[in-house]
Formats: structure tokens, sequence, C-alpha cells
């Protein structure tokens, strides 16, 4: 098990607890070994836009967040292949889960609504 020391930014952090998905640090560990197994399928994720992290390092939580090894080697072959930090990737990462889910919702059809009395 590897630790890596993550600046997230303050939209990030927001989705994540709009969304109730549970704390920063194990909602980023589920993020990043969903966009590993992206990688290694053929539903590759699509590259970071080149404008993420444009905002720098203002304003950013650091985070630790536990990966498998082998998460961590396939994460760090593609840092090394798109030549971006691993917090921007990781960003990245937490936003294509993030969507992938919503995508998975979608599918299943809205929840229904309850309406107080």
């Amino acid at each position: 098990m590897s630790t890596l020391r993550l600046g997230i930014g303050g939209l990030l952090r927001e989705a994540v607890e709009l969304r109730q998905e549970g704390d920063l640090a194990s909602v980023l560990a589920e993020a990043l070994r969903h966009y590993a197994e992206r990688l290694r399928s053929s539903g590759r994720p699509l590259d970071p836009p080149n404008f993420v992290g444009a905002g720098g390092p203002v304003g950013r939580t650091f985070v630790e967040v536990p990966v498998e090894d082998r998460v961590a080697e396939i994460l760090a072959s593609d840092w090394k292949r798109l030549a971006i930090p691993q917090d921007l990737l990781a960003t990245h990462a937490a936003f294509v889960y993030l969507a992938d889910s919503d995508r998975r919702c979608d599918e299943r059809g809205p929840e229904p609504l309850s309406i107080a009395p």
C-alpha cells in the first residue's frame, strides 16, 4: 500500500461534499482506483484538459490518500506520459469518477422526490 499526498482544489472538495460521498481521502482513493481501471480498459478516459490546475496552489486542501501499489504504478506511468503533477491527474481522475458515477445514476433513472406535506 502506498500513500499519496495530494493538493486538492476547492471545486473538487465542494463536489465531494455536495454528493455526501464520504470523506475526501476515501473518495479520492476510490476515484484513483476507478481511473486506473479505466486506463487499463478499452474505455480509456479522456486526457485532462490543458487548463486543469491553472488556479495554482491557492486554496488547496492537502490529503493523504492510501492507494494499492498496482494503482500507484499505473497512475505514475500516466503522470509521466502526460507530464503533469500527480495532484492535477488526481483531480482529473476524481472528476472522471464523479461523472461516471452520475452516468450510472442517469441510466437507472431519477430518484423519486419526497415532498413533505
